[in-house]
């Protein structure tokens, strides 16, 4: 059941909500042949918020229905007044706004900070709203302080940019550290370490956007005050995403542990599973690498905007991917130990599907030296490692001409 919930999550994460109904169906079928109340619960709210997701309301209320009832059994008001909270959402969505306001009602009742402050909001009283979820950012739950950050930035986001920023970034801290908290006891230990690297970065943080603010208000530094802050916000999106890569590896590490001791018990069963998970890290990878702000230089070289990377620029790059993709920079390594970074480089851009022009234009050199550089490594490299790189069809015509 554990494999199929983080499988599932993890589509559930990345927009692939069909195929996480498939897995949260496997949970069910766990749960009727093995009745637990709290896996049950979990499995009804899942199921209920991926209908919701799918538009399928009537589904997704008969879930929420179940998993409230679950709740109770549980005496877990936590629970509860989540699904208290959905049901509210479902209510609104489907236009039936006497069931809402009751729910509304319900929520209202509660001690808890963070639903008063939904409610508020509802309501359009940005004050009280404020108040509260500045109130529930102390709560022991990480997941509530994650949500009550997360609707300061969105309060304060005309009024007061600076101090949405700061609520943001305090948001994703959060959220990050309520999905380590739900791994093995090892990544346990590894959160533990990464909330308090997080606690010295934000420390830093803190003193330099002070520094930042004292000098921004000296007009002739206005430059190299706005320089400042363009370093100092691409260190922080690459420490993060460094973070946040640690994080998802051991994650994925943990359920390719417990896949790959099943696969050596029942290989037919399990071999897809396998192939399923390593499929999932890669594209996790690829993911990062879109979200950085190389990408954009990138796509603006790629439309005529953007002139091609600098020397410095290139060395920066070049060192920030092959950070990012280790595992697979080991692996070719290993394979051809002469290997160079450049090679490197450009084996893992044509793995994202980049037209050789383009990456030419990344690496600083042109396409008749990357067409030879392809016929070399394929000389070099086993043929399941230079598929893996060059599988697209993307530069038909340099594979013909070599």
């Amino acid at each position: 059941m554990l494999v199929n919930y983080d499988l599932g999550y993890l589509y559930h994460q990345k927009g692939f909500y069909r195929q996480a109904l498939l897995h949260y169906r496997e949970m069910q079928k766990y749960v009727d042949a093995h009745p637990d109340t709290l896996d049950c619960y979990i499995t009804a709210y899942s199921m209920g918020n991926i209908f919701m997701l799918l538009n399928r309301y009537d589904s997704a209320y008969h879930y929420y229905q179940g998993a409230i009832v679950l709740a109770r059994q549980l005496k877990n008001e936590s629970y509860e007044r989540y699904i208290l909270r959905q049901l509210n959402l479902h209510a609104r969505l489907t236009g039936n706004q006497v069931q809402a306001q009751w729910y509304a009602e319900e929520l209202r009742a509660t001690t808890d900070p963070y639903l008063k402050a939904e409610s508020f909001q509802e309501l359009g009283n940005t004050d009280s709203a404020s108040f509260y979820f500045l109130k529930a950012t102390k709560d022991p739950q990480i997941s509530t302080r994650a949500m009550a950050f997360q609707n300061l930035s969105q309060l304060y986001r005309k009024a007061h940019p600076d101090l949405a920023f700061v609520y943001a970034d305090s948001f994703q801290i959060y959220k990050d550290s309520f999905y380590a908290l739900r791994q093995t006891d090892k990544i346990e230990r590894l959160t533990a370490a990464y909330r308090q690297e997080i606690d010295l970065q934000k420390e830093e943080a803190d003193r330099r956007e002070n520094a930042i603010y004292l000098w921004g208000g000296i007009g002739i530094t206005l430059l190299l005050c706005g320089t400042g802050v363009f370093f100092f916000v691409q260190r922080k999106k690459r420490r993060y995403l460094l973070l946040e890569k640690q994080l998802v590896a051991n994650r994925l590490a943990a359920i390719k542990e417990y896949v790959a001791e099943q696969n050596r018990r029942n290989p037919e069963e399990w071999s897809a599973m396998y192939q399923e998970i390593a499929a999932i890290e890669m594209q996790t990878l690829i993911g990062q690498f879109q979200q950085t702000a190389w990408q954009k230089r990138i796509n603006a070289i790629q439309k005529g905007n953007g002139k091609p990377f600098s020397k410095k620029e290139q060395a920066v790059f070049q060192k920030e991917i092959l950070a990012l993709f280790d595992e697979l920079v080991k692996r070719l390594q290993a394979e051809h130990p002469q290997i160079t970074k450049d090679d490197l480089l450009f084996c893992l851009l044509s793995l994202m599907n980049y037209p050789t022009s383009l990456i030419a234009a990344c690496i600083g050199c042109k396409e008749t030296t990357l067409r030879t550089r392809k016929h070399r490594l394929k000389e070099k490299l086993s043929k399941e490692t230079f598929g893996l790189f060059f599988h697209s069809s993307i530069n038909q015509q340099d594979t013909e001409e070599v």
